[in-house]
């Protein structure tokens, strides 16, 4: 007599987990039960979440001391928080609605650097438009040729849209200043005339601080008399060094950015880690479609002035997304090795007001 063995007589072993995981939910399937039942599905973002903590990992390693990267089991509880946070959903807008303002600031920043190189000697201002604005900002040249005055009226309108603009990004930084604030969880976040005064604090120190970091470039890059030279050689010179000096200098720019900005006292080494995973993203974009306009892969002038806007608003809200991560990971860092509160700054300006 044959017996014939059947599906339901298969006996599984405990070693072979994924083939009884397998069994089961094909038997579930088949199962008059199985339409009350909601499968477990994978999270489809599983992949993303490796390497959003891959890429934290790396930078913290970078940026911790040594002390603090040998505890492990701090350094996953960090990795985690960062990516708890930086997930979240009361995070979500917060990187969007700051590029908004973030993008309005451009403008006076830049024109304010342009006109201060102008009063400098050695016709530096012109150097800015073309050997630096023209390598990193595609299409610029036709950006700034539409802003060319010929009349009193162009005057008054692109001095009328200089004010609203930094009017605009004055108070894009003092939400800044609120949601740092608000990422710390500090007792007070700010009222609203004293962020203001920091927004314009803030404007008025990145634009003098891009002016000084600038001039000090175009004065060495003059200096060494490759003005002249032919295009192969000023490319190779402009993307080894200026790769660098922009690396550091956003490094620094940003390192005092989350150090003085906040409304509580922040020591120096914690806003570095913040800093760097700031920086290398924003100073591998800038250069690499730096490089690809350079080199004529893409065309962007065939945009027009649309095609430099759009640029500028991509390369805006990829640093905005990248600055709150950096302030989750100094915020992380801060709670987890430094202390569970904040402190309030002593202002001697603002004692009459309360933060």
């Amino acid at each position: 007599m044959n017996f014939k063995k059947s599906d339901n007589d298969i006996i599984f072993s405990n070693n072979n987990i994924k083939k009884i995981e397998k069994e089961y939910n094909k038997r579930l399937k088949t199962s008059r039960f199985s339409k009350n039942i909601i499968p477990i599905q994978k999270d489809r973002f599983a992949f993303i979440e490796k390497i959003i903590k891959f890429f934290i990992k790396i930078i913290m390693f970078i940026a911790l001391p040594k002390t603090a990267r040998k505890n492990k089991i701090k350094t996953k509880e960090l990795i985690d928080r960062v990516y708890t946070r930086f997930m979240s959903r009361d995070f979500a807008f917060i990187p969007a609605s700051f590029a908004f303002y973030l993008l309005a600031s451009f403008i006076p920043i830049v024109t304010s650097v342009y006109l201060l190189l102008r009063i400098m000697p050695l016709d530096i201002a012109d150097l800015f438009l073309s050997e630096i604005l023209g390598r990193i900002i595609p299409g610029v040249s036709t950006f700034v040729d539409s802003l060319k005055i010929e009349s009193t009226a162009q005057i008054l309108t692109i001095g009328a849209l200089y004010l609203a603009t930094l009017w605009v990004s004055s108070g894009g930084f003092a939400k800044f200043i609120y949601s740092e604030n608000y990422i710390y969880k500090h007792e007070n976040t700010g009222n609203w005339f004293i962020n203001r005064i920091k927004g314009f604090l803030t404007v008025f120190g990145i634009t003098v601080y891009i002016f000084i970091t600038i001039a000090v470039y175009l004065y060495i890059y003059k200096a060494t008399g490759l003005v002249e030279a032919d295009s192969y050689k000023k490319y190779l010179y402009f993307y080894i060094t200026f790769s660098f000096f922009l690396l550091i200098t956003l490094y620094i720019g940003f390192s005092l950015l989350f150090k003085i900005t906040p409304a509580f006292k922040l020591p120096f080494y914690l806003v570095l880690p913040g800093s760097l995973i700031t920086t290398i993203p924003t100073t591998f974009f800038i250069t690499l479609f730096g490089y690809i306009f350079s080199a004529g892969i893409i065309n962007y002038n065939q945009y027009g002035i649309f095609g430099t806007i759009m640029y500028i608003a991509l390369l805006i809200s990829f640093v905005s997304y990248f600055m709150y991560l950096g302030i989750i990971a100094n915020e992380s860092y801060y709670k987890t090795y430094y202390s569970t509160y904040t402190v309030k700054k002593k202002v001697w300006s603002f004692k009459i007001i309360k933060f």
